[in-house]
């Protein structure tokens, strides 16, 4: 079971912001989760979704139509996912 009280969940994902390129992380909470159980890792994939898809937005100036980058939003899951493995990996290692 993983009790760190967040992944940083490495949603660590470069952003292409005109010509600069910067990367952002977002939190995402796991200490009042069960993920042993379908419930807790329901609401885990829930929670790096709703992250992922803040961190990946795409504002167009005078528009209320929110648009994620889905490219980024991939990448930003598959980089929370290899995270919470990273640290699974080392709670069960004593790490």
């Amino acid at each position: 079971m993983i009790h760190p009280a967040f992944i940083a969940a490495s949603l660590a994902t470069a952003l292409l912001l005109g010509t600069a390129a910067r990367a952002e992380t977002r939190e995402v909470r796991t200490s009042d989760l069960d993920l042993a159980t379908a419930a807790g890792q329901g609401k885990l994939d829930r929670r790096i979704d709703s992250a992922a898809r803040a961190l990946c937005r795409i504002d167009r100036s005078g528009s209320r139509i929110v648009e994620i980058d889905a490219e980024c939003h991939a990448k930003a899951v598959v980089s929370a996912r290899e995270s919470l493995a990273a640290r699974s990996t080392a709670n069960k290692s004593g790490g």
